[in-house]
């Protein structure tokens, strides 16, 4: 085993590694910090919820909505996400999938986007945030 890990490991992934994670860290930094000062349509987000055997970036009761932050935009496509995407959406829940990326430097789209769930959703249930 020993030798199956000193023959595969390449000095160069670690910085590259490493890198993803500041990233993916930092995105998620920066959307918590926008999500809490500025509630989008009045709703609440919480941060690292456990839902099932799967942990959410960012989740709204009232919306059942949950925020999914990749750093790979393949990574969505894996099985494991598929099968994390059917699971949560088989309990009723509405996932939204953004890249690392978007977050730190196309932060209006992403909110654009929010902002057209929370519309599209009040819509389909009758809600008015005036009544909250």
């Amino acid at each position: 085993m020993n030798n199956l890990i000193n023959n595969t490991y390449k000095p160069g992934f670690r910085p590259l590694s490493a890198n993803a994670t500041d990233i993916s860290a930092k995105a998620e930094v920066f959307l918590w910090q926008f999500l809490q000062k500025n509630k989008i349509g009045g709703y609440t987000f919480n941060r690292q919820m456990p839902i099932g055997k799967y942990t959410i970036d960012f989740f709204c009761y009232d919306l059942l909505l949950g925020i999914i932050l990749e750093d790979n935009p393949s990574a969505t496509d894996t099985l494991e996400n598929k099968e994390k995407k059917n699971y949560l959406t088989e309990l009723g829940l509405h996932i939204l999938y953004f890249q690392s990326r978007e977050i730190l430097h196309q932060l209006p789209k992403v909110i654009a986007t929010l902002e057209k769930f929370v519309s599209k959703y009040e819509i389909a249930h009758h809600t008015n945030l005036l009544v909250r």
